[in-house]
């Protein structure tokens, strides 16, 4: 009978919370990202405590054991512990037994880390771009890993004044072109113009995919440009999608959708005791339920709720590449492919390839575009142990194969 009513208040009490995350999401929604992740902590502490109450009960037969209150003081405490120890790992993350490590990495990069676009001191609206890096500011961007000055010039791009006026390369990307956790000049645009002596763009911005990139192309000065790099990520895809799926259109969110997000993201980052514990317990958890109920399909691409085949991905970049017609005359176009996981993946690069050869690329790309791909130049001693970004190593290696394909694949001048 006390196995029933223990097994009844735990239920009771999972569906009571439940129920709330339901209700929060639709009466607070600027908490969401606070409320979702202290109630799955909720949970997970009910769940402990009716598995150690049954065991206790069991182990206990006597009533006069106060089973619940034990169990209650029991949990409680091993929470307060290992949220001490979780803590201390994420503060230094070499000492993460690498059983952990892959749930902390969620943790932080889902849950903990500082996202440079919507931190106030460094970011704003953008009515074109949605968002951008502030014009001419100065402001430090920090996460666990790293500490790094941020400085802009009249553009709002992570460079300097005269990068501005006739660059020979312009490099468009996302926080891996932008140089996410690394020191200014140890950026890969940067560290290319000192090995070539080229003047070099980063007109990069964390979180840009294709399509933005490829507007804010249209807005720079491209008189003298002979290179442009676009640095791709797998999730581009969420805006290549929409915007080919929506005939070649990708509508600018408002001022007030970016208050949200900065608001959620604020809420998000609020703490509670116990969350590192039972946040990377919860990842933890996720991680081996989905290795038990399915297999892991390479073919598709996941960011977020969307699911898209790498060939579909590949299709909707060359069609968002084509319908931009970036000038290629005394031009090349190079792609450079920032693979995220440490495994290497050549699925993009080699697809992309296969496409660009067929009829209709390769007559309208006239063999002016190349490709490179990290996975072929970055290895894990140049990624952080928690943040998915380069170490200036990576980035160091990244230049050096960028200047090597530029000496192999020259400009010719224009014909008199």
């Amino acid at each position: 009978m006390r196995l029933l009513k223990i097994t009844l208040i735990a239920v009771g009490l999972l569906v009571l919370l439940k129920i709330a995350e339901i209700v929060l999401a639709r009466v607070s929604p600027f908490t969401i990202l606070f409320h979702q992740n202290l109630l799955k902590s909720l949970q997970l502490l009910v769940l402990g405590w009716l598995i150690l109450s049954l065991i206790l009960s069991l182990l206990l037969k006597n009533k006069l054991y106060p089973v619940q209150r034990i169990s209650i003081l029991s949990i409680l405490f091993l929470a307060l512990v290992f949220e001490l120890i979780f803590g201390y790992w994420l503060q230094h993350p070499a000492g993460i037994p690498s059983i952990l490590l892959p749930a902390f990495k969620e943790y932080y990069v889902n849950d903990y880390r500082h996202i440079i676009q919507v931190e106030r001191n460094c970011s704003e609206y953008d009515e074109r771009f949605f968002y951008r890096l502030r014009p001419n500011v100065q402001c430090n961007f920090s996460n666990i890993e790293f500490s790094t000055p941020i400085q802009t010039n009249s553009l709002g791009c992570r460079d300097d004044e005269a990068s501005i006026s006739q660059p020979d390369v312009i490099c468009l990307g996302d926080s891996y072109a932008m140089g996410w956790g690394v020191q200014q000049q140890e950026a890969f645009p940067q560290r290319l113009q000192r090995m070539t002596g080229l003047k070099v763009l980063n007109a990069a911005m964390s979180s840009f995919g294709t399509v933005r990139e490829l507007r804010k192309l249209q807005t720079l000065d491209t008189s003298n440009c002979k290179w442009i790099i676009l640095q791709y990520c797998d999730n581009d895809v969420e805006e290549t999608k929409p915007f080919v799926d929506n005939l070649f259109s990708l509508k600018t969110s408002s001022s007030a959708t970016y208050d949200s997000l900065v608001k959620k993201y604020e809420w998000g980052h609020v703490y509670y005791p116990g969350k590192t514990f039972l946040s990377v317990d919860n990842y933890l958890f996720r991680r081996a339920a989905k290795s038990l109920l399915r297999s892991s399909n390479d073919s598709i691409i996941t960011v977020g709720s969307l699911k898209v085949g790498m060939n579909e991905s590949i299709r909707y970049f060359a069609e968002t590449l084509s319908y931009f017609n970036i000038p290629l005359v005394n031009r090349n176009l190079l792609i450079l492919y920032a693979n995220e996981k440490e495994k290497p993946d050549q699925r993009f690069t080699t697809g992309l390839q296969q496409l660009l050869e067929t009829p209709t690329y390769k007559e309208k790309f006239s063999n002016r575009v190349f490709l490179l791909n990290t996975s072929d130049l970055v290895g894990k001693e140049d990624r952080y142990l928690l943040d998915d970004h380069f170490r200036a190593s990576g980035h160091e290696k990244i230049a050096a194969a960028i200047k090597k394909l530029m000496e192999q694949h020259p400009i010719q001048p224009p014909q008199p």
